[in-house]
């Protein structure tokens, strides 16, 4: 993933990446956060499904998302810092409140179905605001993070 680094810091239109591990480490892959769908269509091509599965094993998944509104409650100084990334459905109107939480991003999916996707100093927080919660939820580990200026 390191190795990685120079190349997504170079690419037009992306703004942050967010490397990533499912909660069981059994997919990888990352969260982006691009200026528009157009930069993330450029950069998700067919040829980039194609070398993913031949380096992988199996062809990569792309979900989009559009970003309603993002809210920074931390900032951080180090790019390579673990940190914990949450997805829900629906909204919380409590989140920015809650301990531990550095970024809210506020999405929708293709479907106009409202989510948030939150960033955590730790996975324990993370897991300890959510329990009290009735929604589905998908952790990720994020173990690097680029994030342009």
């Amino acid at each position: 993933m390191k190795k990685s680094l120079p190349e997504y810091q170079a690419i037009d239109g992306l703004n942050e990446k967010f490397y990533s591990f499912t909660e069981n480490h059994k997919l990888f892959g990352g969260i982006y956060l691009w200026n528009n769908k157009a930069a993330a269509q450029a950069w998700f091509t067919e040829k980039w499904f194609e070398r993913t599965e031949k380096s992988y094993g199996q062809r990569g998944q792309v979900d989009y998302y559009e970003i309603e509104k993002i809210e920074t409650l931390k900032t951080t100084s180090q790019s390579d810092v673990t940190f914990w990334a949450a997805l829900c459905d629906g909204r919380l109107s409590d989140v920015q409140k809650a301990e531990g939480l550095i970024k809210v991003i506020f999405i929708k999916d293709e479907k106009e179905k409202s989510g948030l996707l939150t960033i955590w100093e730790t996975r324990e927080r993370a897991v300890t605001y959510f329990s009290n919660q009735r929604r589905q939820v998908e952790y990720f580990d994020t173990p690097l993070h680029i994030a342009k200026q």
